[in-house]
């Protein structure tokens, strides 16, 4: 146990001393002060920190020294790496580069470096990250801002994004960067602010607010938002907020450049790179007084008074910009969003050299890659992070057969004859057509349901009143159409609510809707019901026969394919239809029936079943994430835009997918009129260029035009000639493909041209490799965590088994690890540890998701206190019922029966010291597990700014006897970690053993030789901080020193074979 020693009030505590309070062990934390301590319990939890003041303790807090391990509780060898593993998982702030990798909920891939060392090389972070879809974008944003705030730079977040992604982005904070974030949406808003104190303002009170941009952009919510000065403003599908193009991008770009406003000189003035600073700063901070205390922490100022500061003045604000798709070839826009970075950068459109300062400043904060550009990141072997999920696209086929045929031609039959009779009525009636047509390609149900609608309204009203209110609904939606065709979206949508930028949930949810347009001959419509009826089931549907055969092979080979319709109707009967075909297997359906909280308890509910069909409208293709639990996409009704299919595509193949193959498949008729001409003209000719390319070029502004091309599709019938009207007269088919082809292949051009020009240069592998190393050394790997999970639950008595769950995973049918196990809650022997897992409410049998394991997760959090809790003493007396001439660890037990060393055994207590035989070595080793805490002095203008705690656990090797010599600590790592103990020893002769290790560890030429250790590292870790970012808007690092004594963990002696 820990010794206190003689204390004085004037006692000084700096983050990372050891000291006793209240009959407990701790750790003083950062931000700590000599009246303010925060402090956190050895082998406690993050919850568990506390701060307190010593002048006001009854019992004075005592610097201690951590106690050596007892050589009398020994334990099996394997002991070593349980514990070292427990201890780095418990580390919270590690020694690596960056300050937040400790507290995040996942392990980055190696590509995702990249952004956080840009923003981390700018004094003032100004940033757009164009990453292709699925990259990650999200992350990478959440890296920055935890490493802001963990480095002390910044206390306050803005995040603007559509509202369909608030809540989104809120889980994103909390699941993956442990950062509680508050939701504004129009529903909340008015609630909120009415509970905000007098003189304060929304970010005074919540520091991390996700906010709708559609909400934050009206009048008479923008000015109140203006009040705030966030440190950090993030802004997600950031290509919405550009100048000029519509009303409502305007609306968004302007409230952006007034957040901006007045910070433009004060940020050029700071804009400084790595390669401008001056090394001299650095060394006279270095000179500073470094016992100098770091100053009370301010109390944050109100952001409304901070408005009152004249213009340009304003503290700098850290912008971020995400977009899939900064450029869609339009100039005036894409130089818009870069005027966002730096005014200046709008200068560029005109400045086309190659070699101008102002372009190689742009690419500095300007990072657009694809997925073929991350392939090659993999900085090791170990790095699992590039190897994106190989995405299989195939195109399945049917034919209409002769009933759908006839219902086919009658359908338009009744709407040539309906277009003869209203020569003279509004165009509007060619999009009823359009919208008719479309419901009868998607499903017999779909198309029901439309007809059902427009003769029930017809028997219900008169026919003047219909036609007037068709009228108003006509006007309704070509308003729709224009603003449609001037975002570039896909105008029939809009008009049914399926507006990719409009960001209200119920637009969203209205989206899959069938169509009400009032059309005539109500008997007509009536005798297309009837037959269209008998055209429901697998039997007499081919295009759903086509679809069981497809979704009974992806099963077959361990897929979870999400189905995705146009219309509720359509994914409300395909559901049922697979749901009587696919007995054994779980088939659910979300639609915009439900609202958004009822969608991702349906996800979360067939997630936790095998096998599993999703049948989904549009209403999921964005705002939820589904490659946790679905890893195959049916485009059962094709989309009019293709950015629509890579949506629904980039729900599964996207950051976090652990499956090796994704595959998309693409669902049409071959003879059918509308489908050919949606794959022919649009959805091929996108698939080529994204090869190309390797991003998504968006579909050029011809909605209109495209409509028509369509329409003229479905009306043409072969030995007929298509009605006349000015409305479809001005369309030549050829001429429109070959138009439209040169406009998107302008676009293409253009895009690529910037992609080359605007490439991320700045930093590359060799950059990220020793930064990578470096924390993998620090904290562990993430194989490193899940052996740590497999190999502590069996030493508990809990074996980790796989989950049924997983019987139809592809990963196990190609033969790789399972990635779901079963917790045996009640198989733990300790009652004492079992509790700990109950109080933090885990569950017999409950499933542990190897996919979400991490470091800070509370399934690991709770093992690792558990491994070192036991190894420091709660365990004492388990091995003390041996006798004293007892064979220990390894081998045979004193009656000669053979011991197995696996950890299954429970009478196998962790321990903090032991004795084996290993042919890993030839002579006597001693390893030493060494807790090393260190503090990090960060100074801004040579004065003290504050100091943090950094602590990492190294494993070190001494060999040999009476001439001694320490190993390199990779290889003292290695004879920890993989040396299998073999042979017998006596217990006397392993207590002898350790005692004399011990002895020698305290020795004074082996304290130098820690001291010294200490010292080199304490430069390394100050050189890879620098080497990250040298200087902050906070300070630089200047000065790191050891805090002695170094606290020895375990104490494990590995003689040679005996043999």
């Amino acid at each position: 146990m820990p010794t206190p020693t003689a204390t004085t009030s004037s006692q000084k505590f700096r983050p990372g001393n050891l000291v006793t309070a209240r009959n407990r062990l701790w750790v003083v934390q950062s931000n700590s002060q000599d009246n303010w301590l925060h402090l956190r319990p050895v082998g406690g939890a993050d919850d568990e920190i506390t701060t307190l003041m010593p002048s006001l303790e009854r019992i004075p807090v005592k610097p201690a020294n951590f106690s050596l391990p007892d050589p009398n509780n020994i334990g099996i060898f394997n002991s070593g790496r349980l514990l070292f593993d427990a201890l780095r998982f418990q580390l919270r702030s590690g020694t690596g580069p960056f300050r937040s990798f400790a507290s995040l909920n996942f392990e980055p891939r190696s590509y995702q470096y990249v952004p956080l060392l840009m923003a981390m090389r700018q004094k003032t972070v100004r940033l757009l990250i164009a990453d292709d879809v699925g990259v990650g974008k999200t992350i990478e944003a959440g890296m920055i801002a935890r490493e802001l705030i963990d480095r002390g730079e910044i206390q306050s977040i803005m995040t603007l994004c559509p509202p369909h992604l608030v809540d989104q982005w809120c889980a994103e904070f909390k699941e993956h960067f442990n950062l509680e974030a508050f939701p504004v949406t129009s529903a909340n808003a008015a609630r909120i602010e009415r509970s905000i104190p007098l003189g304060q303002t929304l970010l005074d009170e919540h520091p991390i607010i996700v906010v709708s941009l559609d909400y934050i952009k009206a009048p008479q919510h923008r000015d109140y938002f203006l009040t705030m000065h966030p440190d950090l403003l993030i802004v997600d599908e950031a290509h919405t907020c550009v100048k000029g193009e519509t009303k409502q991008k305007q609306l968004r770009f302007e409230f952006l450049q007034k957040m901006l406003q007045g910070e433009v000189a004060e940020y050029q003035e700071q804009f400084q790179f790595l390669s401008d600073f001056d090394d001299t700063d650095a060394q006279d901070d270095t000179d500073a007084d470094s016992t100098e205390t770091a100053p009370a922490p301010a109390k944050k100022k109100s952001k409304v008074a901070a408005s009152s500061q004249p213009a340009g003045r304003l503290m700098p604000k850290h912008l971020l910009l995400l977009t899939a798709t900064p450029h869609s070839g339009k100039e005036d826009a894409f130089f818009s969003l870069l005027s966002l970075l730096d005014p200046k950068f709008e200068e560029l459109k005109t400045n086309t050299s190659a070699n101008s300062p102002l372009r190689r400043q742009l690419a500095n904060c300007f990072v657009q890659r694809r997925r073929k550009d991350i392939q090659s990141w993999s900085v090791t072997n170990n790095d699992s992070a590039t190897q994106f999920t190989v995405r299989k696209v195939s195109e399945v086929t049917y034919e209409l057969n002769d009933e759908w045929q006839k219902f086919f031609d009658d359908a338009q039959t009744y709407c040539f004859n309906m277009l003869e009779a209203n020569s003279n009525a509004s165009h509007m009636i060619y999009f009823a057509v359009l919208a008719l047509f479309r419901c009868i390609s998607s499903s017999p149900a779909a198309a029901s349901a439309a007809l059902g609608n427009r003769h029930d309204n017809l028997a219900a009203k008169e026919a003047a009143k219909a036609q007037k209110e068709a009228s108003i609904q006509a006007e309704r939606l070509q308003e729709q159409i224009n603003a449609a065709e001037a975002e570039g979206k896909e105008a029939l949508d809009v008009a049914t609510g399926d507006d990719l930028e409009n960001d209200s949930d119920a637009a969203l949810g209205e989206s899959d809707l069938e169509p009400q347009l009032f059309l005539q001959d109500s008997s007509e419509l009536k005798a297309l019901q009837e037959q269209v009826e008998k055209l429901k089931g697998a039997d007499n549907d081919p295009k759903l026969k086509k679809v069981i055969t497809l979704v009974r092979n992806l099963l077959k080979d361990g897929f979870s394919p999400i189905i995705f319709c146009r219309y509720i109707a359509t994914a409300e009967y395909v559901a049922e239809e697979l749901r009587a075909k696919f007995k054994k297997a779980t088939v659910a359906c979300i639609t915009g029936n439900l609202n958004p909280e009822e969608r991702k308890d349906e996800v979360l509910k067939i997630g936790a079943q095998a096998p599993r069909v999703l049948v989904a409208t549009d209403c999921l293709s964005e705002g939820i994430n589904l490659q946790q639990f679905f890893d195959a996409v049916v485009h059962y009704d094709l989309a009019w835009n293709p950015t629509r299919h890579e949506q629904r595509e980039g729900r599964v193949d996207r950051f976090g997918q652990t499956a090796p193959e994704v595959r998309c498949a693409m669902v049409y008729g071959s003879n059918n009129p509308m489908d050919g001409t949606v794959i022919n003209v649009i959805l091929q000719k996108s698939q080529n260029i994204q090869k190309e390319l390797g991003v998504l070029v968006p579909v050029p502004n011809k909605t209109a035009t495209i409509n028509k091309a369509i329409l003229k599709s479905i009306l043409f019938r072969k030995g007929e000639q298509i009605h006349q009207s000015s409305f479809l007269d001005d369309l030549e088919q050829n001429d429109f493909e070959s138009e439209l082809n040169l406009e998107w292949e302008n676009a293409a051009n253009k895009l690529k041209g910037k992609a080359t020009v605007f490439a991320q240069s700045s930093i590359h592998i060799d950059d990220v490799r020793p930064i990578w190393e470096a924390e993998q050394r620090s904290l562990g790997s993430l194989h490193e965590l899940q052996y740590f999970a497999k190999e502590s639950c069996a030493h508990l008595g809990a074996i980790l088994e796989p989950s049924e769950t997983e019987a139809h995973d592809q990963n196990l049918i190609l033969g790789k690890e399972p990635l779901l196990y079963k917790f045996p809650l009640n198989s733990i022997n300790n009652q004492a540890i079992k509790q700990r897992f109950v109080d933090e409410e885990f569950k017999e049998g409950q499933i542990i998701d190897f996919n979400l394991l991490n470091r800070v997760s509370p399934f690991i959090s709770t093992l690792a206190e558990s491994m070192i809790s036991e190894a420091m003493g709660d365990q004492e007396n388990l091995l003390m019922g041996r006798p004293s001439n007892a064979v220990v660890l390894t081998g045979q037990d004193p009656t000669g029966d053979t011991e197995s060393h696996s950890l299954n055994h429970r009478h196998n207590a962790l321990a903090r010291t032991s004795v084996a035989c290993s042919p890993k070595v030839n002579k006597l080793t001693r390893l030493f597990l060494v807790r090393i805490r260190y503090q990090m002095r960060v100074a801004y203008n040579r004065q003290t700014r504050r100091f943090l705690m950094v602590e990492e656990v190294l494993p070190l090797a001494a060999q040999g006897n009476k001439t001694v010599s320490w190993l390199p600590r990779e290889q003292a790592e290695d004879l920890l970690v993989n040396s299998q103990a073999q042979g017998n020893i006596n217990m006397e002769v392993a207590k002898q053993r350790l005692s004399a290790a011990l002895d020698f560890i305290q020795q004074p030429e082996q304290r130098d030789y820690l001291t010294a250790l200490a010292q080199k590292r304490c430069q390394e870790i100050k050189d890879e901080h620098i080497s990250v970012k040298r200087f902050t808007s906070g300070g630089s690092v200047v000065e790191v020193t050891p805090c002695d004594p170094y606290d020895i963990m375990g104490c494990y002696v590995l003689l040679p074979d005996m043999d």
